[in-house]
């Protein structure tokens, strides 16, 4: 699968096939996300995989909300990678503070969305999720204190593999050449 064709299959999954993860496919993934680029080559990462399924249902645990329902459907992922964030080495952190700008999250956003494309070119699907219990997550997969969990990509077969019409603004309205003012899509 090309670059094109995954940015336009790619979509959150959430429904999955009761099916392993090959953990070829996942090194795959992994090492392209290791390629992402970040603030000062400062590489801010660590990603934590949970395929296990005893595990997977302690990391579907800490995603969802009973009062809420929210992520329900994460008791079937069969697999995770949790994205740890670290600390910046000396230049990273200089260019922050000179920056008045605190980039990891924007690292670690570039790093879950090139491991959400390199599960599409995988025939995978995927699903970047926010809403954590980090204090629970913590302590289920032994994160030292200091290190942060800004999102962690559900990841496994999707159940269906049809691709939906992706929902996105037009052109016109995202597009702008020369200045924000300048005009629509020119």
């Amino acid at each position: 699968m090309d670059f094109y064709q995954a940015v336009e299959t790619r979509q959150s999954c959430r429904a999955y096939a009761d099916r392993p993860v090959e953990k070829e496919a996942v090194l795959r993934i992994l090492r392209a996300a290791r390629l992402s680029p970040s603030a000062c080559n400062s590489q801010p990462w660590t990603f934590v995989v949970a395929d296990d399924p005893a595990l997977c249902a302690k990391v579907s645990d800490c995603l969802q909300s009973g009062r809420l329902g929210i992520n329900r459907w994460t008791g079937q992922v069969p697999c995770f990678i949790v994205l740890v964030s670290e600390k910046k080495e000396r230049t990273g952190r200089a260019a922050e503070i000179l920056q008045a700008h605190d980039f990891t999250q924007v690292d670690a956003g570039i790093a879950v969305q090139t491991l959400a494309l390199a599960a599409a070119a995988e025939g995978l699907g995927s699903c970047i999720v926010g809403w954590i219990d980090r204090p629970a997550l913590r302590k289920v997969l032994d994160i030292p204190e200091g290190k942060e969990v800004p999102v962690i990509l559900a990841l496994g077969y999707p159940a269906d593999p049809a691709v939906l019409p992706k929902k996105r603004r037009e052109e016109a309205d995202l597009f702008r050449f020369g200045s924000y003012s300048a005009g629509e899509g020119r």
